[in-house]
């Protein structure tokens, strides 16, 4: 009977010890399976990463090269047209006679007349157009719009017709500038 008894500890003690192996070893499993989910999970993070920096830099790639391509076709267009020279020379007589001194109240009574307070923003815009569409310099205009944004029409810039015809007779008082068309006569 104690060989019986034995024989039935023996085989108690090693299901238990097979049932807490099995538990031991699925437990291992288990942190294993997490630990490699966990791997997974950060390559993947990495390699979505990489992918937007590569799309990122792609796109990027491809606005330069159709800003080279633009600037080639502008220069080539460039050559046979009167148009482009016409535009860009009476545009830059514009600018210059912001900057000389008996034609500047008249240029500001004109900006006055249309409303405005002074150059409104959209003049400038012109000129650097004009730069970019004439030298080819897209990518210079790309950098000019980052840096500084494109301007907004503002109301600060605008005035109204009162406001500008009284800035307008200061404007000719201080240059002493006489009416073309009078209205004593």
């Amino acid at each position: 009977m104690l060989p019986a008894i034995l024989t039935g500890l023996i085989s108690l003690g090693s299901s238990l010890v097979s049932g807490v192996s099995d538990n031991v070893s699925q437990y291992q499993e288990r942190k294993k399976e997490e630990t490699d989910a966990k791997h997974r999970l950060k390559i993947a993070k990495i390699d979505a990463k990489r992918h937007d920096v590569n799309v990122r830099h792609d796109m990027r790639v491809k606005t330069l090269n159709a800003d080279l391509m633009l600037d080639m076709e502008s220069i080539k267009s460039n050559r046979e047209s009167i148009v482009d020279e016409v535009l860009v020379y009476g545009t830059m007589a514009l600018v210059a006679m912001h900057f000389i001194p008996y034609t500047q109240p008249h240029m500001l009574n004109g900006w006055l007349a249309m409303g405005y307070k002074g150059t409104p923003w959209w003049f400038e815009f012109a000129v650097v157009g004009i730069f970019v569409r004439k030298l080819g310099l897209m990518s210079f205009f790309r950098m000019w719009m980052t840096r500084f944004g494109a301007k907004k029409a503002d109301q600060q810039n605008l005035v109204t017709t009162e406001q500008a015809i009284e800035l307008t007779k200061k404007n000719n008082e201080i240059y002493n500038i006489k009416p073309i068309f009078r209205k004593d006569k």
